[in-house]
């Protein structure tokens, strides 16, 4: 082996040490907040009463949707072969949070109703409750994931 070609060997080591790192990183942080974000921005637009119940109560579980998105990106998803949903994914790697994963799993039906244009049978009070909820949840996973004290949680084993 030349010393050019270590050289060579060593830089392409480096580049993929270093890409591995910003993989890492964006997995374990950047991703996140940025779930997070969304999350925070999504419930701000639902807790509005300038649209409709449907639409507010479909943005609110969509909030928190991306919260849970957060967690997983932080902890990882579970080992295993098929997925489910992201409330069964939260509560195999957060089971501190496995009464909210029941919350939402349970009001998936009516996000649905709701993105299909049926009859919604909520009113703006009701949503408005639900939006609190949410808030209560993002406020968790916010605490949780301190992703402004740079906490890293473990991952699923």
């Amino acid at each position: 082996m030349t010393a050019h070609t270590q050289v060579t060997d060593d830089a392409m080591l480096d580049r993929r040490r270093r890409a591995g790192d910003r993989s890492r990183a964006r997995r374990l942080g950047f991703s996140a907040r940025g779930y997070l974000e969304q999350a925070h921005r999504m419930l701000g637009e639902a807790a509005g009463e300038t649209d409709t119940p449907a639409l507010r109560f479909a943005t609110a579980h969509l909030a928190a949707l991306r919260a849970a998105a957060a967690v997983l990106a932080v902890r990882g998803r579970p080992a295993r072969r098929r997925a489910g949903s992201a409330w069964e994914e939260l509560l195999a790697v957060a089971p501190e949070l496995d009464g909210w994963a029941a919350v939402f799993a349970e009001s998936a039906g009516l996000r649905a109703t709701a993105e299909a244009g049926l009859p919604f049978p909520l009113d703006h009070g009701q949503v408005g409750a639900f939006c609190r909820l949410v808030a209560d949840f993002l406020a968790d996973v916010d605490d949780l994931l301190d992703l402004d004290g740079q906490t890293v949680l473990p991952t699923a084993s």
